[in-house]
């Protein structure tokens, strides 16, 4: 069992430490119809298709401090405002069943894992948060990627247009026709395109091109480099 322990920080934040019990327990959340998924605050999420339904496997000590709730269709999942920090236990979890989102956000070392659809599928994160997701149908994936971040992206897609900066390591393996990418502040990305790609790299950035376009518009700086 893990110790308890809420500590009150040293300084003018005045933030408090709230660390998981260890002992878990399941807590059924009813939620609103929703198109998008936002996770921060040390989260685990992991999404699979089916009749909305959302489950969390959480510290007895942090069930009263999750906040989950649908806000402008987004279902929003974190530990919402308040001054405190929070760490649960690394076998807690979010399992949200719901049809495939189209967008979804992940901040603070949060992580999502799901399957996305929708005329184009979005997804954000920053903050040493992680995304996977597997697209299913769209017509464009569109990455935005920072602070750490790590995003992997599957499936099929038309298009993909990446922005990632500040050590940022974005993965797509869907073999797109086309790919946009834009790369900055020691990011990696890695794209897969068949006919067309175009790339911005800068300060010390790596890019990865598989799938031998024809069409190529390159523009390197600050060290960077893109290989095909």
């Amino acid at each position: 069992m893990r110790t308890l322990v809420s500590l009150a920080l040293v300084g003018l934040s005045g933030c408090i430490v709230h660390i998981g019990s260890g002992d878990l327990v399941d807590v059924d959340l009813p939620v609103d119809a929703f198109d998008a998924m936002a996770a921060e605050q040390g989260l685990v999420v992991r999404h699979v298709e089916g009749e909305r339904a959302v489950t969390a496997h959480i510290d007895d000590n942090l069930r009263d401090l999750l906040v989950v709730e649908v806000v402008d269709g987004e279902l929003r999942m974190g530990f919402g405002d308040l001054p405190i920090l929070v760490d649960p236990s690394d076998d807690a979890w979010i399992e949200v069943v719901a049809p495939p989102p189209e967008r979804f956000s992940a901040s603070g070392g949060a992580s999502i894992d799901a399957v996305g659809a929708g005329e184009v599928v979005r997804l954000s994160a920053s903050g040493g948060a992680g995304i996977e997701v597997v697209v299913t149908a769209t017509t464009r994936a569109e990455v935005s990627a920072s602070g750490g971040a790590d995003v992997t992206l599957g499936g099929t897609a038309p298009a993909v247009d990446v922005d990632a900066s500040g050590g940022a390591t974005v993965t797509s393996t869907i073999k797109a026709g086309s790919a946009s990418v834009s790369a900055s502040g020691g990011a990696h990305v890695s794209v897969h395109a068949t006919t067309s790609v175009t790339v911005s790299a800068s300060g010390g950035s790596t890019v990865e091109v598989a799938g031998d376009p024809e069409d190529r518009d390159v523009d390197t700086s600050g060290g960077s480099t893109v290989t095909f």
